[in-house]
């Protein structure tokens, strides 16, 4: 058995593989050696069988329960045939099983890894979310860029790297959890299409939600309208009710202790004065 850590804000990951595998980037850059509180094993099985009442269908995996746990059966875009299974017993999420069939023994690798874990149901279990947005180190703070795809995200997180020297640490995501009564963001080990993804902790100084407008012009939103933001950002389960209903708990913590912004703005570098100044007063 082959065993590997790795850590992303509050998760702490332990991977047990029944081979020796390479980490490559840019999951590597998350290992670490410390006690961790979340664990995954694999192993080789000679098939993989159905169990369970089906409870969803999903383009990547179908759901199924029993009295017991839940199972989720992994298959390829419009394929028929069941490639990994994943499941965790009831009440347990923070230990979970994943099955792949004897006939892809030696082919584990390390995205295959993340894609089979269930990162993100558990990152609820922790009582953290993961968001999507762009997600950039200001120097004062984490600033999490978030809207609808094609609203400029990558675009707003690319200005300031331009004139503010930022660092860009996610181009699509961030974990956000709390740690002392602090909301802080966390690197993930995925990021979309951006490529974009480094380990790094900061507290969020805000989440902004991007507009596209005529001109820049920023304002601080409370309450409702706050949680509706951070709530539309983050990654929802499409299998779980009672997740959903967790998620948006831990929305409305966000929300209450964070500082949201609406930011309606042009593409250019006028937006990331104008920003900052506002931020500033925050």
């Amino acid at each position: 058995m082959f065993v590997c850590r790795f850590k992303s804000g509050n998760i702490k990951l332990q991977v047990t593989l029944p081979e020796k595998t390479e980490i490559t980037e840019p999951y590597s850059r998350f290992l670490w050696e410390g006690e961790c509180n979340t664990f995954a094993e694999f192993f080789y099985i000679p098939e993989i069988a159905v169990k369970g009442g089906l409870i969803r269908k999903e383009d990547f995996y179908d759901a199924y329960e029993d009295e017991e746990s839940f199972y989720f059966f992994y298959h390829t875009l419009g394929g028929s045939d069941y490639y990994a299974l994943r499941l965790y017993k009831k009440g347990e999420m923070e230990r979970q099983t994943i099955y792949l069939p004897e006939k892809y023994r030696g082919e584990i690798h390390s995205r295959l890894i993340f894609s089979l874990i269930g990162f993100e149901d558990i990152a609820v279990s922790l009582n953290s979310a993961v968001i999507h947005a762009s997600y950039i180190d200001t120097g004062g703070g984490a600033v999490l860029f978030t809207a609808p795809c094609g609203t400029g995200k990558s675009t707003q997180a690319a200005l300031w790297e331009t004139h503010k020297n930022s660092e860009i640490i996610n181009g699509d995501k961030a974990l956000i959890y709390e740690k002392d009564g602090e909301h802080y963001a966390g690197g993930l080990p995925f990021s979309g299409s951006s490529d974009i993804c480094k380990n790094k902790s900061l507290p969020v100084k805000a989440v902004v939600r991007l507009y596209q407008g005529r001109e820049n012009k920023a304002l601080r939103l409370t309450g409702a309208q706050a949680y509706a933001v951070v709530y539309e950002g983050c990654c929802r389960s499409l299998w779980s009710k009672s997740l959903n209903q967790k998620i948006a708990s831990i929305a409305a913590e966000i929300a209450e202790t964070v500082p949201v912004v609406r930011f309606d703005c042009l593409p250019d570098a006028s937006a990331v004065k104008e920003l900052e100044e506002f931020l500033k007063t925050l």
